[in-house]
């Protein structure tokens, strides 16, 4: 082969060889851009939307409040899944009587449960004769105001509320929103008064002193209790 020829031969070779590497190149990107775009099952399982019933709840309550114990004078709201023009959920505020009042069903015992549990009993009254397998979800909207007074020797007497959202309120818990104790107070002669459901009050005697070094535990308050604290006699 002479040097013209050669020189030919080479310029084709290397033609040759940057084409294959070019197409190389192109398939490795296209490689990689399908990888990225095409999403493995599980995420693609992952970025499935919930129903969106489902979705409201999660969304619009904490986990920790599916077992928020509805009481008298909470705002709810109730989705029926299936419902018609006649029997459709609503807003509606837990009566007196802890009811919620649904068209043509009628009265609904709610209050005392948990959403959980009433969503429960709510889907089994709509079962027995309206429809099948009905879905019900409850959202609070409005919180019904739960209160204690704390009386006495404590640095803010008055009136408190328990946290939104929650039946659970502590005298621990009550006291320091009160500001504490005063400095003349007997931590270990607590009052408490509760009124019953018969009208009828009792009275519940607390050691805040024990509570705190581990011997007692805490006491549970309910809506409506009149806490006093004594005045220490030394």
């Amino acid at each position: 082969m002479n040097k013209s020829g050669f020189k030919k031969y080479w310029v084709h070779a290397q033609l040759r060889r940057g084409s294959i590497l070019v197409l190389a190149f192109i398939v490795f990107v296209n490689c990689v851009g399908w990888a990225q775009e095409t999403p493995s099952e599980s995420s693609q399982a992952a970025v499935k939307s919930p129903k969106p019933g489902l979705l409201r709840v999660v969304s619009g309550i904490k986990d920790e409040a599916n077992n928020y114990v509805l009481t008298v004078g909470d705002r709810v709201k109730i989705t029926i899944y299936p419902e018609d023009e006649y029997i459709k959920g609503s807003e509606v505020e837990i009566s007196t009587e802890g009811n919620v009042t649904i068209p043509i069903v009628g009265k609904i015992p709610v209050a005392g449960k948990t959403i959980i549990d009433a969503q429960r009993e709510i889907a089994k009254v709509l079962e027995d004769g309206y429809f099948v397998e009905p879905e019900v979800l409850i959202e609070v909207i409005k919180f019904s105001e739960l209160q204690v007074v704390i009386l006495g020797e404590v640095k803010k007497p008055g009136t408190y509320s328990f946290p939104p959202g929650s039946n659970r309120l502590t005298l621990l818990q009550a006291i320091s929103m009160a500001g504490g104790f005063s400095d003349i107070a007997n931590i270990k002669k607590i009052k408490i008064i509760r009124k019953l459901k018969n009208g009828r009050s009792k009275k519940i005697n607390a050691n805040a002193d024990s509570i705190i070094s581990g011997k007692d535990e805490d006491i549970e308050l309910e809506a409506g209790d009149i806490i006093h604290v004594s005045e220490s006699m030394f």
